[in-house]
C-alpha cells in the first residue's frame, strides 16, 4: 500500500492541508494516508519511510516547503502541490485552491467538457473576444518571478533582465520605452533555503487593469497576470510553469517584422477556451477537497492524454 504523507505548515494552512488529508482518507482505501507536522522535517529531514510510488503534499513553497517539495523531487517522489487557484483567488465568500501533482501548477492541457467552467466560473464578462492588434495599446507588459520562485525553481540568470535585453535586440530603439516591467505589489524574498525574510512591497504606477488595456501583448514567467490576460484576449508568452504555457507565443516571434508579428498576434491559439476548461477542472472548493472529490478528479484528470 503507497503511503501519502500530507505536511501541515501553520494554523493558517492547516484547514486545508487537514482537508485534503480527509478527502483522501474518506475516498481511497489504497493510500496509506498520515498527517505530518512540517516541522518533523525541518529537525530530521526527509521521512525514511518514503520510497517510489509515496507521495507527499504540502501548500505553497515557503517556510521549509520548497525544501521539502525539492526533495521529494530529488528522490522521485510524487507530490501533490496546493496553492492559491486560477480563478475566484480573491474571492472571499467562495474561496478556491489549486492542487497539482509533481507541478507547480498545470502547465500542459487536456480536453475536459466545459461544464465545470460553465457551472462556477463563467460570468457575462470574464472571457472577451480576442483583441486585434490595432485595438490593442503599444505597450509589452513584462512580469518577472518572484524572488521565492526564482529560489524555488532554481533560476541561475535574471530572468527579467534576459526578456528585457531579448526584446531590445528585436525591437527598434524606439520602441524600448514600450517595455513595461510590472512587480508583485507584494514580493516574498526568502534566504537560501526558501525561509520568508519579508515581504518587498513594490508600488505598481497603474493599475493592473489599466496596464492590461494599454498593453499587446504580456510576458510573464508564472504570474497570474497571463491569464488574466488570456481571459482579455490578449496574447502571452510565458515560462515553462505557467498555466497559460500550452497557449503561449515565443519570444523570439518579437524578431519578425511588424506587420508578420501583428498577423500572428492577431489569430487567437486554438486552445484557448479548452485551456480554461481544463484549469476550472484542477481547482476545488475546501468542501470538493475534504470529501474526496478533488482527489478523485485528480486521479481521472492524470489519465487523460496531454494534447
Amino acid at each position: 500500500m503507497p503511503k501519502l504523507e500530507v505536511y501541515v505548515i501553520s494554523k493558517r494552512t492547516l484547514e486545508r492541508i487537514v482537508a485534503f488529508a480527509k478527502g483522501v482518507i474518506s475516498s481511497d482505501s489504497n493510500w496509506d494516508t498520515k498527517v505530518v507536522p512540517l516541522k518533523h522535517y525541518l529537525s530530521d529531514g526527509f521521512s525514511l519511510n518514503l520510497k517510489k510510488g509515496d507521495a507527499i503534499a504540502t501548500w505553497g513553497v515557503l517556510r521549509g516547503t520548497g525544501m521539502l517539495l525539492q526533495e521529494a523531487k530529488k528522490r522521485g517522489i510524487d507530490y501533490y502541490y496546493m496553492d492559491h487557484s486560477y480563478f475566484k483567488s480573491n474571492n472571499k465568500n467562495e474561496v478556491w485552491y489549486r492542487i497539482v501533482k509533481n507541478n507547480h501548477s498545470c502547465n500542459t492541457l487536456k480536453l475536459v467538457d466545459k461544464n465545470r467552467w460553465l457551472n462556477y466560473f463563467q460570468s457575462k464578462n470574464n472571457i472577451m473576444p480576442w483583441k486585434k492588434q490595432v485595438d490593442c495599446g503599444p505597450n509589452i507588459l513584462v512580469c518577472p518571478p518572484t524572488h521565492a520562485v526564482s529560489w524555488f525553481q532554481n533560476l541561475n540568470y535574471n530572468w527579467c533582465d534576459y526578456v528585457i535585453s531579448k526584446l531590445k535586440e528585436f525591437l527598434p530603439a524606439s520602441k524600448h520605452n514600450f517595455i513595461k516591467i510590472r512587480l508583485k505589489p507584494n514580493e516574498p524574498i526568502v534566504d537560501n533555503v526558501g525561509n520568508l525574510i519579508k515581504l518587498e512591497s513594490n508600488d505598481n504606477d497603474t493599475p493592473l487593469e489599466e496596464d492590461l488595456n494599454n498593453c499587446r501583448c504580456v510576458i510573464a514567467y508564472n504570474s497570474n497576470v497571463a491569464l488574466q490576460a488570456t481571459l482579455l484576449g490578449i496574447p502571452v508568452i510565458t515560462g515553462d510553469i505557467s498555466p497559460c504555457k500550452p497557449i503561449s507565443f515565443k519570444l523570439d516571434d518579437f524578431n519578425k517584422s511588424e506587420k508578420s508579428l501583428s498577423d500572428l498576434f492577431n489569430k487567437e491559439p486554438k486552445n484557448r477556451l479548452n485551456l480554461l476548461y481544463w484549469l476550472a477542472n484542477n481547482q476545488w472548493k475546501l468542501t470538493e477537497i475534504e470529501n474526496g472529490i478533488a482527489w478523485k478528479m485528480l486521479k481521472e484528470n492524470e489519465n487523460l492524454i496531454s494534447q
